[in-house]
């Protein structure tokens, strides 16, 4: 037992390591100083999302059925060759199979981890901690990779290479943690089956659990949506006239706040029951619409607000799949949500790019955040409909 509660506290100082990249907000950068144009850098994200996309779900099934800490692994290891071949590439064939190793590493990742430190904490008895434990992660997420991203754009003042070099540095650092995992003994107990009717069995899963099929769509809406305020938050303070060490400094302030909205997560649970969703999403929307009317510091204060709002929402979400889910699925059912999030992407933020040309970006997120009122809406009244059936006014329940 004291080599699976090892597990928690190794993956706070993997999560950290890991998410301190120093190459977050200087790739397109990069890009560019290496001779890629605008289009051959649109057309590598692409490629990214794409394969993410593509890899979610098979990624997920590995993981459930050769084990996490090996899919843990994994991962470390496809993001070690994605960060070489970004320095070594030569053309745009040779960053294409970078992206795809990148995209790799983040969708070997993304179930494994989560379902690890879940089953952890269940083998242990101390499931209904997990909202507790999931908020620390994410605000050890937001908080370093706040960091990486601004120190990253520091050092590539004086060379690219220094910040890339550093990465792989950290990476390889993150390996060796990554291999200290213990394999939780509820997954260990469970029957090997194919892909093919791991497969069969999650879809099944899915089609009898329309609340658990709600969850799928309804969180990747809204994270989304936020998604996209968040990506083309550059673009618009740069628009303002904001200097690019006023935007990292921004992009800082949001880091901390989405940290502290983290933390906040269970004490809001604890407070608002099965309301939090619903009232935090409405607070999401409500500081987007409010960029129409608001100058430039308020602006930032709204994105700021907006990075910690949403930070509240992702430890409830992960709690609310992994009570409706059981181990021998878990990580597939998360790369579920992750694909449906980068198919949420893929429809709505190109649209939202030429929504901006259009008509600004200011529009764009007053816009924005009407749909997501009309998706909580929605939501709400869905919601309710799975309170009066289960009885139940847990958080889980939106």
């Amino acid at each position: 037992m004291k080599r699976i509660q090892r597990n928690i506290f190794i993956n706070y100082i993997y999560t950290g390591i890991k998410c301190m990249d120093m190459t977050s907000s200087i790739w397109v950068l990069y890009l560019a100083y290496r001779g890629m144009n605008l289009a051959e850098i649109g057309l590598l994200e692409g490629i990214f999302h794409l394969t993410s996309m593509l890899f979610e779900i098979p990624t997920g099934a590995i993981a459930d059925l050769l084990g996490r800490k090996k899919t843990i692994v994994l991962s470390r290891i496809s993001a070690l060759i994605a960060t070489l071949l970004m320095i070594s590439a030569n053309g745009f064939w040779g960053f294409a199979i970078s992206f795809i190793f990148s995209a790799a590493s983040f969708n070997l990742s993304s179930g494994s981890e989560e379902a690890l430190v879940y089953d952890s904490l269940k083998q242990l008895g101390k499931e209904e901690q997990y909202v507790k434990v999931n908020g620390r992660l994410n605000f050890i997420i937001e908080v370093t990779q706040g960091i990486g991203a601004f120190l990253g754009a520091l050092l590539a003042e004086r060379s690219y290479l220094l910040s890339y070099s550093i990465a792989i540095i950290f990476t390889i650092v993150a390996l060796l943690l990554a291999l200290g995992f213990e394999e939780a003994l509820i997954y260990e107990k469970e029957e090997k089956v194919s892909f093919r009717v791991h497969f069969k069995l999650t879809m099944q899963l899915i089609k009898a659990n329309m609340e658990l099929a709600f969850l799928l769509v309804y969180y990747p809406i809204i994270l989304a949506i936020s998604a996209i305020i968040y990506f083309y938050g550059q673009q618009y303070f740069a628009e303002q006239g904001v200097s690019k060490v006023g935007i990292a400094i921004i992009f800082l302030l949001n880091s901390v706040l989405a940290g502290g909205g983290a933390l906040a997560s269970n004490y809001l649970v604890k407070k608002l029951r099965h309301h939090t969703t619903t009232i935090v999403a409405l607070l999401i929307a409500v500081c987007m619409v409010g960029f129409y009317w608001s100058e430039q510091w308020f602006s930032i204060v709204l994105f700021c607000f907006i990075g910690g709002l949403t930070a509240v929402l992702q430890p409830i979400s992960s709690g609310a799949m992994n009570k409706l889910i059981p181990s021998k699925q878990r990580a597939t059912l998360i790369s579920v949500q992750s694909m449906a999030f980068s198919i949420m992407m893929i429809l709505f933020f190109p649209l939202s790019g030429v929504i901006g040309d259009l008509v600004g970006l200011k529009v764009t997120f007053v816009l924005l955040g009407l749909v997501l009122v009309i998706c909580v809406g929605i939501g709400y009244k869905i919601s309710k409909y799975f309170l009066s059936y289960k009885g139940d006014k847990t958080y889980v329940r939106i």
